[in-house]
């Protein structure tokens, strides 16, 4: 078996919009689960969802290339960008064919996360000189056809 050492992580969730705050809102036992507000819900029986909220793009993002993205990409981006802040790491001393990293979502089939575990790989990895946000969304759009922003 493959170790792995978890050296950053970055949240977008229904509870907050990074870390501290998503981890402060399990700590005290909150839901993220409110009245729906994306869409007219009166067709439908089910009214309530964990829906992202007061979301404000990563000032490293590039806006241009962020306006082509999927609102669930921008997600993505502002996640990676906080874990690797987080990871404190010098990308450009570290042997970059040693770093990977793994985007957990809600819409990733559970099926898909167990092969990806027990293979030991990550769904996307950095051999590039330099992690840069525009070519994460390029990637993270091939990777994860979401389908129409909301």
């Amino acid at each position: 078996m493959r170790r792995v050492v978890i050296t950053g992580m970055g949240a977008v969730t229904p509870l907050g919009n990074d870390l501290a705050t998503t981890w402060q809102a399990l700590l005290l036992g909150q839901s993220g689960v409110r009245p729906i507000t994306r869409f007219d819900v009166s067709d439908y029986a089910v009214r309530i969802a964990g829906e992202v909220r007061d979301f404000a793009l990563d000032s490293a993002v590039d806006p241009r290339e962020a306006r082509r993205a999927s609102q669930y990409v921008r997600y993505a981006l502002n996640a990676s960008l906080e874990a690797l802040r987080h990871a404190q790491l010098d990308t450009t001393t570290m042997d970059r064919e040693r770093l990977g990293v793994i985007i957990l979502s809600a819409l990733i089939a559970h099926t898909a996360w167990h092969w990806m575990l027990e293979r030991g790989e990550a769904l996307l990895k950095f051999p590039f000189p330099t992690i840069n946000a525009a070519f994460a969304a390029s990637a993270m759009r091939g990777l994860m056809a979401l389908g129409s922003d909301e």
